[in-house]
């Protein structure tokens, strides 16, 4: 049986956070070329694994606290509502989390990025608590789409191709095209959480778009997501397409484009599988789509 801490911190979840560091790095590279620090690539990786590590310890935290879990019947086990960690335990695991990350973050900040990364970390650490904690969790407000937008999109891929390049500019447009495509595949995420969460979150009075939307709505939300995350590897291929260059780059892009189909299932339960315990199948692979869509974006842009 896996560990309990181990189950609260949910490792299938991590890979979606590293996914927009992936591409952020890979768009640096891009821009910077024999200038790119490889010294610096793991670091942002390990902030975003204790980030996304402690929003999934505090979230067991507090939904625990709340009741919040409760009537919840469909998702991963609750450390805390079952009474397999005290919440003490928990509390401890994911301010170590944020410690690590404010440690890394502070340390390159002062080594070589500034304070334009330190405000951006302290407000990512900020918001991986306020999330799910303190007396207005925000989590509880309709704003989890919004947030995964923003944090796992701009935050996560800008603040890593501004950790090496120090500049938001040379790739700006571009840029913001690309972290809002890895920022709606984690909207998708959370969609797909909030509906298999829809009754449950009803009756413990937590507001999400699944429970102000009627059901058949906040079913269309996931789908919408990622459909609008894949715009963007299509628009790059019609674009490759009418300037006549056809290369390795336009192969990385269909076989990016492809992906959706491979991962036809999430549409499938989304869209008509009843809302249970399947929905955490659709889940898991959208946390794998995130990851390989992020790995396709940053393959095309490195060749």
């Amino acid at each position: 049986m896996m560990h309990p801490l181990l189950m609260a911190i949910r490792p299938k979840t991590l890979f979606a956070g590293i996914g927009p560091v992936v591409l952020g790095l890979a768009l640096a590279y891009r821009t910077l070329d024999d200038q790119f620090n490889f010294y610096l690539v793991p670091w942002p990786i390990l902030v975003a694994l204790f980030l996304q590590t402690a929003s999934n310890l505090i979230n067991d935290y507090y939904d625990g606290k709340s009741g919040v879990d409760k009537n919840r019947n469909f998702g991963p086990p609750r450390v805390v509502s079952q009474g397999l960690l005290t919440p003490a335990q928990v509390k401890k695991a994911f301010l170590a989390c944020l410690l690590m990350a404010f440690t890394i973050g502070v340390a390159l900040s002062l080594m070589h990025a500034g304070w334009p990364l330190f405000l951006l970390g302290i407000t990512s650490i900020l918001f991986a608590y306020l999330y799910t904690g303190g007396p207005f969790p925000l989590s509880h407000y309709a704003l989890g789409e919004l947030l995964a937008l923003i944090f796992f999109g701009p935050v996560a891929l800008g603040g890593t191709y501004y950790l090496e390049t120090l500049s938001f500019s040379p790739l700006n447009y571009y840029l913001m095209a690309h972290a809002i495509s890895c920022g709606s595949l984690a909207s998708a995420l959370m969609a797909i959480n909030n509906l298999r969460d829809r009754t449950s979150d009803s009756q413990a009075g937590k507001y999400t778009l699944a429970t102000l939307l009627k059901e058949k709505y906040a079913r269309l939300l996931p789908p919408f997501f990622i459909i609008m995350a894949f715009s963007l590897p299509l628009v790059l291929l019609l674009q490759t397409i009418l300037n006549s260059t056809w290369n390795l780059k336009v192969i990385v892009l269909i076989l990016t484009l492809a992906l959706p189909l491979l991962f036809a299932k999430i549409f499938r339960i989304c869209l008509t599988t009843p809302i249970g315990a399947e929905m955490n199948s659709a889940l898991a692979l959208t946390g794998k789509l995130l990851f390989l869509f992020s790995l396709g974006m940053a393959l095309f842009n490195l060749l």
